[in-house]
């Protein structure tokens, strides 16, 4: 199996059965102009003018795991021109380019009719056929959607043989550029991914899976309002899936499920809990302010994703994290897709019952579960704790049978010595003292009481009574 191989980037599209990758989705309507300081143009999942090559990773410097810039998206100086003539699309005026890579370019417009902003996804000249099966699956995808929390597609054309998207204009932040390394309240995270699973349980019910939730794909409007963007990789469940099902590995690794990260779709396909995952993705970014895997590479990360590795809790990182908001985070980064919420819609209930102050339906692993699993990802050391436990088990055991033994030992020296002082002395001093003629028998069963007491010293010449009885023995004989 060849291993994927990736660009300086976190989103990934490799071939598990050796064929070139495929490009990038492309990146969903962003924000408009804003000038930050350095004068390069800032979008939505774009801080302080950070620059990538086209076709890299659609993410954000500020929060580790996600580069700064989309397949779609390469930012350019707010006041620098176009590198090429923009298009001239019937029905749009072209106010300016928001960002480009190597699937195409992404305009911000104004429509003739009706009147508003909106911005265009144009695809490139002469793209390859699975881009542009891609580009169709996108728009399939989001005509299919129309709520609130969802930047919403206007209109699907082509321009002399480009198809494009006219898409909702959202002009604010990306979810990422907000966090910006600092973990974000409690509560008010709870709200964002609660509305975020609002919207993507109506999704799953329309049959689209996201597969690349993420902070950099949530645009926060002006007033705040969270809108899932880029179904780029988005997957219709009653859709003929061909192009996606060769074992390729799509999304971006610290926010992808470890069935996408397996790329094994037939045997472990995506489905409505994979976009589970990555909303608790999102919930333990805002709440750390680090994605829950990251390694050195995306490679690595990807090899994190899909092995046995448990994510750090958050508490361990932010010791406020409440524990039930830590619970259903943990929940929703299980690994065994039916160990997750059954729905998005799910999550979003027990997100309100926290912000509530009402009991969470999630349970944290027991600890026999932790320890197996544990024992699952390290056999090596679990093997030496179990050679140590045997061995501590042995020593233990042999100790008691020790322990066992002198404690009968000792019982039967206290029958011993009771035997002793009852048929011998007792009955000798009491019995036979003043009866006529049974003299001799007393003095016999005396001397026998000494040879015992004789032995009782053998075993035991420190025992200051036993000495005391010995001594009267001798005086009585």
């Amino acid at each position: 199996m060849s291993e994927p191989s990736f660009d300086g980037d976190q989103t990934v599209s490799q071939r598990r059965d050796g064929a070139a990758p495929a490009e990038p989705p492309p990146e969903a309507a962003r924000q408009g102009p804003r000038p930050p300081e350095d004068g390069s143009l800032e979008m939505g999942s774009h801080a302080g003018g950070a620059r990538a090559s086209p076709g890299t990773g659609d993410s954000v410097t500020a929060i580790p795991g996600e580069e700064p810039t989309g397949p779609f998206l390469e930012p350019v100086r707010a006041a620098a021109p176009s590198r090429e003539r923009p298009p001239s699309i019937p029905g749009y005026e072209i106010l300016g380019e928001l960002g480009r890579g190597g699937m195409g370019v992404v305009y911000q417009a104004l429509q003739f009719s009706p009147r508003r902003s909106v911005a265009l996804k144009l695809m490139r000249a002469g793209a390859h056929p699975e881009m542009l099966a891609r580009f169709r699956e996108e728009a399939n995808a989001a005509a299919r959607l129309s709520h609130a929390n969802i930047v919403q597609i206007y209109e699907v054309g082509e321009h002399e043989g480009r198809p494009y998207l006219c898409l909702e204009f959202v002009a604010g932040v990306s979810l990422a550029h907000k966090i910006q390394g600092t973990p974000q309240p409690a509560r008010e995270a709870a709200a964002l991914v609660e509305t975020l699973a609002r919207a993507m349980h109506q999704a799953h019910e329309r049959g689209v899976i996201h597969r690349d939730l993420k902070p950099a794909n949530v645009l926060l409007a002006t007033d705040g309002t969270p809108k899932v963007a880029d179904f780029g990789l988005a997957r219709l469940l009653d859709a003929d899936q061909t192009h996606t099902e060769t074992g390729e590995v799509l999304g971006t690794p610290s926010y992808m499920a470890p069935e996408q990260a397996w790329g094994k779709s037939k045997l472990r396909p995506v489905g409505p809990y994979t976009d589970v995952y990555a909303l608790g993705a999102i919930l333990y970014t805002l709440l750390t302010a680090r994605p829950p895997f990251l390694a050195d590479s995306p490679l690595e990360t990807v090899q994190l994703v899909a092995s046995d590795e448990e994510p750090v809790p958050p508490s361990r990182l932010q010791p406020k994290v409440p524990r039930d908001l830590e619970t259903i985070c943990l929940k929703c980064l299980r690994k065994k897709p039916a160990e997750r919420y059954v729905s998005a819609e799910a999550l979003a209930e027990d997100l309100r019952r926290f912000q509530d102050g009402r009991p969470v339906l999630a349970r944290p692993l027991g600890k026999l579960t932790r320890a197996w699993r544990w024992c699952r990802r390290h056999p090596a050391r679990a093997l030496l704790l179990l050679v140590l436990v045997v061995s501590l088990a042995a020593v233990s055991l042999s100790l008691w049978e020790a322990r066992h033994q002198l404690e009968v030992a000792e019982q039967r020296y206290h029958e011993r010595h009771e035997a002793v002082n009852k048929y011998f002395t007792v009955v000798s001093e009491n019995l036979l003292l003043n009866e006529p003629g049974l003299q001799p028998l007393r003095r016999e069963l005396l001397e026998m009481a000494l040879q015992s007491y004789q032995g009782f010293l053998e075993e035991r010449g420190d025992d200051a009574t036993l000495r005391a009885e010995v001594g009267r023995a001798y005086r009585r004989v």
